[in-house]
């Protein structure tokens, strides 16, 4: 059995590097450019439910020790994740809402 592997062609293609761009895709690039509208990162949705399932999850492990809460962890676990679920879906809403209103301006 050879160990020995091909050596790569000449033509083939790294992935690493993005495709070439064409002519009529750096007119479309340039025409976006010259409307002026200012480009903004997404809202990061994702990290702040995040950080409030994070802020919940604190408050009842701090409530259970402190204050002798007691609840049923199955429950609470179920709500936090429906809830984590239901804001992750209405900030999805709201991003797309923005972004085709700012499409058709």
């Amino acid at each position: 059995m050879s160990t020995n592997h091909p050596s790569p062609s000449e033509d083939s293609q790294n992935i690493f590097e993005p495709p070439p761009v064409s002519e009529t895709e750096t007119h479309d690039a340039s025409h976006y450019a010259s409307t002026n509208v200012p480009q903004r990162p997404p809202f990061p949705t994702a990290t702040l439910v995040l950080g409030l399932v994070a802020a919940v999850v604190a408050i009842l492990v701090l409530g259970a020790n402190l204050l002798q809460w007691t609840y049923d962890p199955a429950i609470v676990g179920a709500s936090i994740l429906a809830g984590a679920g239901f804001l992750l879906i209405i900030g999805g809403i709201l991003t797309h809402r923005d972004s085709s209103r700012k499409a058709n301006s």
